[in-house]
């Protein structure tokens, strides 16, 4: 839910939709019924593209679908959505960049073990995580001194983890979009 909601609002905001944005992750959370809500969601916007969303002051975020007061007007909906590389295959590094630059935030799928965990620099500390169980947010990259390329990730267990909810780490550290396929996820406004 946090991971797509970080992507459909960066779609907003590309598309000059919005200049800044926060949407609502327990709308989604409530009202998706193809998700499971606390229980986890699926890597797709389909709830983004048939219903849109509403946004976080007419539907804050309460960690609970106990919470069923959530009938706040749609702020927006998607137009599309997509996963980014070929099927039955992770995303190449140059397509994850060039899925960034056109879309500005990608939803992907991590391995949260306890590998998965990013120091005070805002740096991955380990890689040893490998089932793929929670979804994040690329939000850029960098090109290092000796060519390596790491991305930003965006997490959702708040400014505490990393660097602010930061954190800079190479693909397929933790699985980082790198499974069989399905794992790097854009949602557009523009047909």
């Amino acid at each position: 839910t946090f991971a797509r909601a970080a992507a459909f609002e960066a779609a907003l905001i590309k598309a000059g939709q919005a200049t800044t944005l926060d949407l609502s992750e327990q709308d989604t959370l409530l009202n998706d019924k193809q998700s499971s809500g606390c229980s986890g969601g699926y890597m797709d916007a389909s709830w983004e593209v048939r219903a849109g969303q509403t946004t976080e002051i007419l539907c804050p975020y309460k960690a609970s679908t106990w919470w069923r007061s959530c009938k706040g007007t749609k702020f927006a909906k998607a137009a599309k959505w997509g996963m980014v590389g070929g099927r039955n295959r992770a995303p190449s590094i140059e397509e994850l960049k060039e899925a960034i630059i056109q879309f500005g935030t990608l939803a992907v799928t991590v391995a949260a073990g306890s590998g998965f965990s990013a120091n005070s620099a805002g740096k991955m500390a380990g890689c040893g995580s490998s089932r793929v169980n929670h979804m994040g947010a690329l939000t850029g990259y960098r090109t290092l001194p000796d060519g390596t390329t790491e991305f930003k990730i965006k997490n959702s267990w708040g400014k505490g983890w990393g660097m602010g909810g930061y954190a800079w780490s190479r693909q397929g550290c933790n699985r980082l979009a790198s499974s069989s396929g399905d794992d790097a996820l854009f949602i557009s406004t523009v047909k």
